[in-house]
């Protein structure tokens, strides 16, 4: 978790300075206030921390697995709300002791441009442009630009991560390309298009982190006619 949140902060924040570039998100006053070059270090920390709620989630959810219930489907998915009642703690450092004794965690108001940037990163990251995601199922503009900018980032990493291919990068971004007003929205995909050479240059830069095994293969197993014995694989 901690390597993917390095890899996904450093696509966030070249896709970010590519986004204020083209003036995305910034069709409303608040995008308008936000969505401008002097936040490029606070959208690398928003892809940092995007996991954040993960610390609050036990072990075996924190990656999610196909074959999960509803319910275990449900715990694996609180990390987005628990991650932004984090941020706002960590930004809070007046809550009562009573409440930290009991666990309690509170959000208080905030006009804070970075924190309110950190908690939208946190709880929105899986929300999808077409009201397909998760936690609340916000669509279009309901989502944060930065939120969607961090989803996207993830998602740029985990399909080039996870893809078995010679050309993993051209296929996650022709992937994700191929989303544009469901997943993601048009103007978004056309920053990641733009984007494309610097986020090649990430995945480059990170390769070793971000290949992987089709599954482990062990040193030694039991032989077929000696169930005790072991050969050399």
């Amino acid at each position: 978790i901690r390597q993917q949140s390095v890899r996904v902060a450093a696509y966030t924040r070249e896709l970010f300075v590519q986004a204020c570039a083209l003036g995305y998100g910034r069709g409303t006053a608040e995008g308008a206030e936000r969505m401008t070059g002097k936040y490029a270090d606070l959208a690398y920390k928003c892809g940092i921390y995007h996991q954040l709620g993960k610390a609050l989630v036990p072990h075996e959810y924190q990656i999610w697995q196909n074959d999960f219930t509803e319910e275990e489907q449900e715990v694996y998915k609180k990390y987005t709300t628990d991650g932004r009642l984090l941020a706002a703690a960590l930004q809070d450092k007046n809550i009562r002791a009573r409440e930290k004794r009991k666990g309690v965690l509170i959000e208080l108001p905030t006009n804070n441009i970075p924190f309110l940037m950190l908690r939208e990163s946190c709880e929105q990251h899986m929300e999808r442009f077409d009201g397909s995601g998760y936690p609340k199922g916000l669509k279009g503009d309901e989502i944060s630009p930065i939120a969607q900018i961090v989803g996207l980032a993830k998602e740029l990493d985990r399909i080039a991560s996870e893809t078995k291919s010679e050309t993993p990068f051209e296929i996650a971004i022709d992937t994700l390309m191929a989303e544009a007003d469901k997943a993601f929205s048009k103007q978004l995909l056309d920053v990641l298009d733009a984007a494309k050479e610097e986020c090649r240059n990430i995945y480059n830069k990170y390769i070793a982190y971000t290949r992987t095994l089709p599954k482990t293969i062990p040193l030694v197993d039991k032989s077929t006619d000696r169930s005790m014995g072991l050969r050399y694989r």
